[in-house]
């Protein structure tokens, strides 16, 4: 009777210690699962955060805004230099191709005289006055096309100190 004393004794210290191992491993996978569920709430947080990265990043809206209105200025400025009696033509690029035939994002600013693709530093100051008034007023129409704004009043000083007479008059006319 003794030695099942000390057995049945033993035994309730192991039972009492698988009791307290047991409660840890308890507390261990309730810890576990908060984890799971503040990894899965951060998860979600990351893919919010990456869809607004997307919308408002460099390839989102914000360059969807910036092409379409970089190309409603690039037709105003065109549609004014033709005003103007300008042969340049202007055109926005977006991307251009590498040597390895991928393209890539950039901005670019060509100017095309009818026959080469120039710096606008090579133009003469009565080409570059008409490319400077057709960007002014170009920029203008985007201000009252985007925000609303329309422009009553305007001083233009020394604008046709530059152009050819017939430019001159031609501008002038058109006032």
């Amino acid at each position: 009777l003794s030695e099942v004393s000390i057995q049945l004794s033993s035994l309730r210290g192991q039972v009492e210690v698988v009791k307290i191992k047991l409660a840890s491993y308890m507390e261990k996978l309730d810890k576990k699962r908060n984890y799971e569920g503040l990894l899965q709430e951060k998860e979600k947080e990351l893919e919010m955060l990456l869809i607004l990265e997307r919308a408002f990043g460099a390839q989102g809206i914000r360059s969807f805004v910036f092409e379409n209105s970089l190309q409603f200025l690039e037709e105003k400025l065109n549609y004014y230099l033709d005003l103007f009696g300008s042969t340049v033509r202007v055109n926005f690029v977006f991307q251009v191709l590498k040597s390895t035939g991928e393209s890539k994002e950039k901005f670019e600013l060509l100017f095309y005289d009818g026959e080469f693709t120039r710096v606008f530093d090579t133009f003469s100051g009565g080409e570059k006055k008409r490319i400077e008034l057709s960007s002014f007023f170009a920029i203008k129409d985007l201000v009252v096309a985007k925000g609303g704004r329309v422009f009553d009043f305007v001083i233009l000083d020394e604008v046709f100190d530059t152009l050819d007479d017939l430019s001159g008059d031609t501008e002038q006319q058109g006032e």
